[in-house]
């Protein structure tokens, strides 16, 4: 799919590169090396959109002109946040996509690929909409 500007991915995760190639997308992968622990809300939406943009301007400083994706997941339960333990790349230490990680859900509700790492069908929806704001489209 051409963008008409340069793609940046702010994550070093191979899922979500994964995620975007299945969307032929040309772009870059670049950690952010953004703090994810210091002054981050609990609740959840507002946690992973903090960390998210966290992730990206971190990233946009170095870029010039671009996009800048910055993207972040978490697992809820009961309430409380697990991130990424220190053994382990993932949320949770989860990956519903990994052998028997699909026995542990019950339901989801949206995005299957949200819940591997990256919201795909929103995302190209609100690429294509974002493309045509900037008259690339």
């Amino acid at each position: 799919m051409f963008v008409g500007k340069k793609l940046i991915l702010a994550s070093g995760s191979p899922r979500r590169r994964h995620l975007l190639n299945q969307l032929g997308l040309e772009f870059e992968a670049r950690e952010s090396g953004a703090d994810e622990e210091n002054n981050v809300p609990n609740n959840p939406g507002d946690h992973v959109r903090i960390l998210s943009e966290r992730k990206a301007r971190a990233v946009a400083d170095d870029v010039g002109d671009g996009i800048v994706i910055g993207a972040d997941t978490i697992v809820v339960l009961d309430g409380a946040i697990l991130g990424k333990p220190t053994p382990l790349d993932k949320a949770g230490a989860y990956g519903i996509q990994d052998d028997y990680g699909a026995v542990f859900v019950e339901s989801i509700h949206g995005c299957f690929y949200n819940v591997v790492g990256f919201p795909l069908s929103r995302f190209y929806i609100e690429l294509r909409q974002f493309q045509k704001e900037l008259g690339l489209l």
